[in-house]
């Protein structure tokens, strides 16, 4: 509604003229105003177009959501920029290693099933990680050949002792929930790598 919104209008209005005149013709007006049932009937209108008006609603929504990519990604490219001037670096990148790594004040151990595998790694504490290593690098990537709005974050980490860098990826799917119009637009937060592959969680076995 705010990154692309003659595109999402014209989803909407798609959708509307198959016999939902009822509602606004406004799709922000709409957002503001639908009730559940509404909302129940715009998506179920969505999966029940004809297959031309399902072929445009489709060319209309890729090219939105590739759209919602890449304002996505310069956003947040923008704003980690930003964060990242001046004596607030260190704690910003603090903060997005204690996030993306999941580390905590205390040392502990992870342990779970990856693609089938178990394992168990060492995650340090992010005193002892701070001392060893550092985020030399964050960015956000669209990605134009998904089916749907996703922004890679490639994550550069470097040991002091070293000199050496490694990068750990993660993905951010944007997408509504439970059908098109439904409900409030989520984005949520994949990795793209086993935790065994960081070098900085020593592997128990």
């Amino acid at each position: 509604l705010h990154v692309d919104p003659v595109a999402y209008q014209q989803l909407y209005s798609l959708v509307r003229s198959g016999g939902l005149d009822h509602l606004p013709s406004d799709v922000a007006t709409f957002e503001r105003t639908a009730r559940k049932n509404d909302r129940i009937a715009v998506e179920a209108a969505a999966r029940q177009l004809p297959p031309d008006d399902q072929a445009a609603f489709q060319d209309i929504y890729l090219a939105m959501c590739h759209h919602v990519a890449q304002r996505s990604a310069e956003m947040f490219n923008k704003h980690i920029e930003e964060s990242l001037k001046g004596n607030r670096r260190a704690a910003v990148l603090e903060e997005v290693a204690r996030t993306l790594f999941r580390m905590d004040t205390n040392e502990y151990i992870l342990c779970g099933v990856e693609v089938q595998q178990p394992f168990a790694v060492v995650v340090p504490s992010l005193t002892q990680w701070k001392s060893d290593w550092k985020i030399s690098n964050i960015e956000a990537v669209p990605d134009p050949h998904r089916k749907q709005s996703v922004v890679a974050i490639v994550v550069t980490y470097e040991s002091k002792q070293l000199k050496s860098s490694k990068t750990a990826r993660f993905h951010v799917e944007i997408r509504w929930s439970h059908g098109k119009f439904r409900q409030t637009p989520e984005a949520k937060l994949y990795k793209d790598f086993r935790w065994t592959s960081v070098e900085f969680l020593p592997s128990l076995w």
